[in-house]
């Protein structure tokens, strides 16, 4: 008897929550006609942690961290319009970070915590002075299961 109360105690038990995941952080479906340009995107993050920056793209900074509390940010920007990235040429973007997510991904839930992934990206018009945002949601994140970056 006491076997059977064992068992139906652990049963009974809530499942431990599993544990932290570890991705290859890419931006993709970078929203881009012919005659448009990506100068820069900004991400603010929750419950990621940023392990690595795993590669920069050519004539970009980029900016990738944690606060003492689940936000965060991952911005970049081309130093100029040599260095903004076309339709043909965004897979720059590709395994750009290591991340470890602290939960699954969430679209957020308004008044009670922010999306995983949110932000906008910076894209270049022609004739126009400034950059127009355009938003950027989890549909433009790939996360693919890793455990470093890539070698290059």
């Amino acid at each position: 008897m006491p076997m059977i109360l064992s068992l139906l105690a652990l049963l009974a038990a809530p499942p431990e929550p599993a544990p932290p995941r570890t991705y290859l952080l890419s931006i993709v479906e970078v929203p881009l006609k012919n005659d448009q340009a990506l100068s820069g995107f900004a991400i603010e993050t929750w419950g990621v942690r940023f392990e690595a920056v795993c590669h920069f793209p050519s004539g970009w900074t980029l900016r990738a961290g944690s606060r003492a509390t689940p936000d965060g940010v991952l911005e970049g920007n081309g130093s100029h319009g040599a260095t903004w990235l076309s339709p043909g040429s965004t897979a720059v973007l590709d395994d750009l970070v290591l991340v470890t997510l602290d939960g699954p991904l969430d679209a957020g839930s308004p008044d009670v915590r922010p999306p995983t992934f949110a932000g906008s990206f910076a894209i270049e018009l022609p004739d126009d002075e400034e950059p127009t945002p355009v938003r950027l949601t989890l549909a433009n994140i790939r996360l693919t299961p890793a455990t470093a970056c890539p070698a290059r």
